[in-house]
């Protein structure tokens, strides 16, 4: 009898092990290519456009007595292979400072500080055809957020303390500047969400005394349609607010809200629009994690946390999130500087935390920061509210990096299971939220054949569902300013 149990034993054992390990990610090498970057002379961005493939945007220096810079658009299809070549061009002294993927679309915005006009680029991504047109607003702009609408691009800006929308119509080439104002007085934006064809704006007043967080909504034509507020716990203060919608198919924001003079969080708020907020103490919270909380004072998280996106899943409210520092006086790599993204800039981290919470001068607080600061990843989470309170979870994403960019989580939600990238290092963790488990993937990447790929990833993001892009820079030593850029197309 020993003869039979044993085996079956063995293979129920054997099963099982099989059944926990093979919720574990296995990163394969799909695809690669290798392309040599000029750094001395030329600026590259690498864009992520799903089916459409990588697109890597190349804008050369300005030649001297030039009023012009050349700007070239090199489109790679889903197997990294070259697919076309477009030639763009901006005045000399204008700055690529925002670009936004919209399924079929890629829009390009560039502006002048000193000016008040924007150059601004819409790719049909099917076709390769384009759209380019001048539109103008206000000078001394700083443009940090995007989104679109009906083929429109909605970009936002702030000027000293006034925050402002710009309409971009590529169709009648016009532009519509958006003045945003709450008890009479400016507010900037803090995020931009399309729902049921309205956009949605969480703002914040540029008085660094109003602790509320408000939200206002515009139709198409850039018309407000819809205002509100969040008020928040006598003595706290709202700092960020993402928008969803929940399983009842009503519009929602949540975020983070802190003591009033603090911009470290105490926990989460959650609220329908127009109706009752919940706050939810992260001292109070359960689940498999808790926050680093300081030992003194009304159990503040440690450091700074910024929500990456605000997911309804399974019946339940799954915020990812991300614990962050400033170290000052630390440089990031200069690996890390060849290859730079406008769109997660110190200004960002501004508009999300009120970083400068005493001083709008938005000029001097991005040279600043720019300056002597770098962003420091500590650790990832996710947040989950449904009727028995507030859960947590870590995550399990850590690195040492210090770096120039905001925002290291990017996240993607498919068939109720939410898949978190880390920008620096293309580690990814799968989140289940029915049952508050998550999954790993190692750092490694192996090829078809099973081989260990020898690769120090200097940047990662989500290409599709299951599908990542990763790439990697080392410097040729026989050719100065020059980079071996490899790019790789990963799968699970």
């Amino acid at each position: 009898m020993k003869k039979i149990i044993q085996p079956v034993l063995f293979l129920a054992a054997l099963f099982v092990f099989l059944q926990q390990t093979s919720c574990l990610a296995q990163l394969l090498m799909a695809s690669k290519t290798e392309i040599t970057i000029d750094a001395q002379n030329e600026q590259t961005n690498i864009i992520s456009a799903g089916d459409h493939g990588i697109l890597l945007l190349k804008e050369a220096k300005a030649e001297k007595g030039s009023t012009s810079k050349s700007i070239s658009l090199q489109v790679l299809d889903s197997r990294l292979n070259q697919k076309a070549l477009l030639d763009l061009a901006v005045d000399e002294k204008m700055d690529f400072n925002h670009y936004y993927t919209d399924k079929d679309f890629l829009y390009l915005v560039y502006s002048q500080l000193n000016s008040e006009k924007i150059t601004a680029f819409k790719v049909d991504l099917r076709n390769l055809s384009i759209k380019t047109n001048d539109f103008y607003a206000l000078p001394q702009v700083y443009y940090y957020e995007s989104i679109a609408l009906d083929g429109s691009l909605f970009l936002a800006g702030v000027k000293g303390k006034k925050g402002l929308v710009v309409k971009l119509d590529f169709e009648n080439k016009t532009g519509k500047l958006i003045n945003l104002h709450q008890n009479n007085l400016p507010a900037f934006v803090q995020h931009l969400s399309v729902i049921d064809d309205k956009i949605y704006a969480s703002l914040k007043s540029s008085d660094p005394k109003d602790l509320n967080l408000y939200y206002q909504a515009f139709n198409n034509s850039g018309n407000t349609i819809e205002k509100g507020e969040i008020i928040p716990e006598d003595g706290k203060k709202i700092l960020e607010g993402h928008f969803s919608k929940n399983s009842n198919n009503k519009v929602i924001v949540a975020g983070t809200y802190s003591l009033k003079k603090s911009v470290q969080p105490l926990g989460i708020f959650y609220s329908e629009l127009n109706s009752n907020t919940q706050f939810y103490a992260f001292s109070d919270a359960s689940g498999n994690a808790t926050m680093d909380i300081k030992s003194k004072g009304n159990n503040e998280a440690l450091n700074y946390i910024n929500i990456n996106k605000v997911y309804a899943v399974d019946n339940k409210l799954v915020a990812v999130a991300e614990s962050y520092d400033i170290v000052q006086e630390k440089k990031s790599d200069l690996k890390n500087l060849i290859i730079q993204d406008p769109n997660h800039q110190f200004l960002k981290m501004w508009a999300v935390n009120n970083m400068n919470y005493n001083d709008y001068n938005i000029h001097l607080f991005t040279q600043r920061m720019n300056d002597v600061a770098a962003y420091q990843f500590k650790s990832a989470y996710t947040f989950s509210i449904d009727n028995s309170g507030l859960k947590i979870t870590n995550l399990d994403l850590e690195d040492q990096q210090n770096d120039k960019s905001f925002n290291r989580l990017v996240s993607m939600e498919s068939d109720g299971i939410i898949s978190v990238i880390n920008r620096a290092n293309g580690e990814v963790r799968k989140f289940n939220p029915a049952n508050m488990t998550k999954t790993s993937s190692a750092k490694k990447i192996a090829d078809r054949d099973g081989n260990f790929v020898a690769m120090q990833t200097a940047g990662a993001s989500f290409w599709n569902d299951q599908q990542y892009l990763h790439y990697s820079l080392e410097e040729k030593a026989d050719e100065k300013g020059k980079y071996l850029l490899t790019l790789m197309k990963i799968r699970e």
